[in-house]
Parts: structure tokens; sequence; C-alpha cells
């Protein structure tokens, strides 16, 4: 019955995680925040000096507790909305607020997502091009995070109008959360991994409950990133306790980890984040 459960379980998580750490995993650079609980745009988590998921960092010590990478703080999105009062920017502002103005009703899904993606394909050109605040920095990072203000800009206006628009949605991720909760009996052992002090996956636990909070792609998926490099770290850790600090991680230390983070966690709707991720991050950015 255990074997069957323990089944049930990786069956029930491994499609959701796969999808969110395949998209998460696409070098943003990230770091722990403590504050960021999602205003009325979700504000965007600090950039913090290039860590990129799966290129693991000097193990911890035996006597450290898991790492927050850290640097000066750097809001990239605020950056963007200052340089859309700009003169020449006015007419970014103006489009934005008339497609969302004029944004249909009764879209799925995979239609809102098309009309998104078109027109954000087509306005970042343009912007990048011959709106002269955006046009005259040709920095690849500055014109990246231009790129990511505008669909942060944009997506947070439309959220109350495309996230689990369906009614179904909200079966969904009752059922699925219902699904976690009933596998709060999965320990360590049944997942065929050593045990740890879950204390350690208590950041990892806290940045998964915050995926919610926020209403844009990127933010949900910094959230991923930063509870998957807690969880990097915590098995590092263990490597070092155990003798074996120079065993490089693989899928099958890191996967069973995750379950347990998501077992404890039991992110809320976290059906409808997963497909909104999925389907209004725009393609060029996703893995």
């Amino acid at each position: 019955m255990a074997d069957d459960g323990v089944a049930a379980a990786e069956a029930t998580l491994r499609d959701k995680l796969t999808l969110l750490e395949a998209n998460a995993n696409d070098g943003v650079a990230v770091v722990l925040t403590d504050d960021q609980q999602g205003a009325s745009e979700g504000l965007e988590q600090q950039p913090a000096a290039e860590v990129t998921l799966g290129v693991p960092s000097e193990p911890a010590s035996a006597s450290q507790t898991p790492s927050t990478p850290s640097s000066p703080p750097k809001n990239d999105y605020l950056v963007f909305k200052e340089m859309l009062k700009h003169p020449s920017a006015l007419p970014v502002t103006a489009k934005l607020q008339d497609f969302v103005r004029r944004f249909p009703s009764g879209l799925s899904r995979e239609q809102a997502a098309s009309h998104v993606h078109k027109f954000l394909t087509v306005t970042q050109d343009w912007m990048l091009s011959e709106v002269v605040v955006f046009a005259e920095d040709t920095d690849e990072e500055a014109r990246l995070n231009a790129a990511e203000g505008l669909e942060k800009f944009l997506l947070s206006r439309l959220h109350g109008r495309i996230f689990a628009a369906d009614p179904a949605d909200r079966d969904e991720d009752a059922l699925l959360q219902r699904r976690i909760d009933s596998l709060s009996w999965i320990t360590f052992t049944h997942l065929g991994i050593p045990p740890v002090d879950t204390s350690l996956l208590a950041l990892a636990v806290d940045e998964l409950q915050k995926i919610d909070n926020f209403k844009v792609p990127r933010d949900k998926l910094v959230c991923v990133l930063n509870s998957c490099l807690v969880i990097n770290d915590v098995l590092k850790r263990a490597l070092v306790e155990s003798g074996s600090a120079g065993r490089p991680l693989s899928a099958d230390d890191f996967l069973p980890m995750l379950i347990i983070a998501v077992v404890l966690a039991n992110p809320p709707r976290l059906q409808s984040n997963v497909e909104f991720v999925a389907a209004f991050r725009h393609p060029s950015r996703l893995v």
C-alpha cells in the first residue's frame, strides 16, 4: 500500500513540478526575499549575483545553514516603469492601456495566451527599435529587462481576467490540493532518500507557498527557482555531512526532495499557477 501511495505521489506531482522547473530553469538570477508579498502588481523579486539552477556552488559546511544569494538591491521593473515616464514612451503606455481596455472576454486560455503573445511580440520589437528611451540602450541585459517589464506591466493588469478564468480550474485546484494533502504521510524513506531536518526546507516551502501571491509568470517562476536553490543547498549540505561532498547531485537526488517540499507546502491553486505560467510566459523566454 505504501509503495502504491508513493507511486501515486510521484505521478501526481512529477508533471506539475517538471513543467514548472523546466520553465524556471532559464538562467534567471534570483535572490530569496521576505518582504515581497505581491502588491498590486506583484513586486519583482530582486536579482542576485549570477546563480543558475543546476550549477552548484561550493558545498556548505556542516555548520552552515542553507545560504541565501545576495547583492545590492536592484529592481529592474521599477527602472522600466521610470522609463515609461519618458516623453518618447507615452505611445507605449497608450498602446498597453488600449490593449487592456479592448481585451475580449470569453476567450479560452489558449486563445487569450495567443492574443497576448502576438501583441507582446509586435510591441516589444517596435518599442526596442523605435521608442527612443528604449532603442538608445543597446545593452542586451537592459533590452531583456525592458521586454520582461513590458510583459509584467501588461499581465499584471490582465491577471484578474486571464488567471483561472475557467470555473473548472477551481475544481482542478481543489482536487490537486486534496491529493497533495492526502500524501502528508510520505517520508524521506518512502522516497528512497536519506532523511534531513525538515526545518532546513522551511525557506523552500515558504517560496512555494508564495507562488500564488504574484500576478505574472516570471515572478511565480522566481519563487520556484528560489525554492530549488534552497533544496539544492540542503542536498549539498547532506552530501558534506555524509562524507560524499565530491559527488555531483542528480535528478534522483533532487526530485524526491522537491516532492517533500511540495507536500509540506501544498501551494494554493497549484494547478492554475502551472497552467498560467505555461500559457502566458512569452514563448521566447520559455525553455
